[in-house]
C-alpha cells in the first residue's frame, strides 16, 4: 500500500454553496477509511481547508494531489501545479484530474441509461447535456466537455456540446418538453 504517502483531493469549492464540496469531502472519508494511504484530505480554492493548509501538518513527506476536476484547465495546469510546487520538506506530485480518466465516460453512460430506464424514456427522445464552464485564462479549458465526448456533434440521443448561455437554451428545452424533470 502507500503508507508513507499522503492523498489529497483538491477541489475548487465555492463561496457561495458550501454543499458544492460535500461529494469530495465524503470520497476523501471513503478513501480514508479504507487505509490506502498514510493520510488523506480534501482541500479547496474557495473553501476550507486550502491547499496550503491540507499539507500543514501532514506526517507524510511524499504527498499525491489528485485534482477533483473534470479534464484539465486552468486549475489543473496553473494554480494546482503553482500550489503544491514548492512546499519545503514535503514532495508533491499533481496528477491528471479524476475526469481525465476513460473510465469517466462510462460511468457518466450507465448513470444516463439507468435514468432513461427509471424515466421511462428512450435514448432518441433526449439529449444529455454536458455543462462545464471554462475561463479565457486557458485556451484548453473550453474544449474540455467536447473533447472527453467520443459523441461530440450528435445532438438527439447523444451528448451536445454547446457553448454560451447554456441556461438560456435549457429553459427554452424545458419550456419546448414541459418541464420534464431529470432529477
Amino acid at each position: 500500500m502507500f503508507k508513507e504517502t499522503a492523498l489529497i483531493l483538491a477541489g475548487h469549492g465555492s463561496t457561495q454553496n458550501a454543499d458544492s464540496s460535500r461529494f469530495t469531502r465524503q470520497t476523501a472519508h471513503r478513501i480514508r477509511e479504507r487505509g490506502i494511504f498514510g493520510e488523506v484530505r480534501s482541500a479547496f480554492w474557495k473553501e476550507q481547508p486550502s491547499y496550503a493548509d491540507a499539507v500543514r501538518g501532514l506526517s507524510s513527506k511524499k504527498v499525491v494531489v489528485v485534482p477533483w476536476f473534470l479534464a484539465n484547465g486552468y486549475f489543473t495546469t496553473k494554480i494546482l501545479k503553482r500550489e503544491f510546487a514548492e512546499i519545503t520538506g514535503v514532495e508533491c506530485r499533481v496528477t491528471e484530474p479524476i475526469g481525465a480518466r476513460p473510465e469517466i465516460l462510462g460511468h457518466l453512460q450507465k448513470r444516463a441509461k439507468r435514468l432513461l430506464s427509471a424515466k421511462s424514456w428512450k435514448p432518441h427522445e433526449v439529449t444529455l447535456l454536458v455543462a462545464s464552464h471554462g475561463t479565457p485564462l486557458h485556451a484548453g479549458s473550453r474544449g474540455a466537455a467536447v473533447l472527453g465526448s467520443p459523441h461530440s456533434g450528435r445532438t438527439r440521443g447523444g451528448i451536445a456540446p454547446f457553448f454560451g448561455r447554456w441556461t438560456a437554451w435549457v429553459g427554452g428545452c424545458a419550456k419546448a418538453f414541459g418541464n420534464r424533470g431529470v432529477g
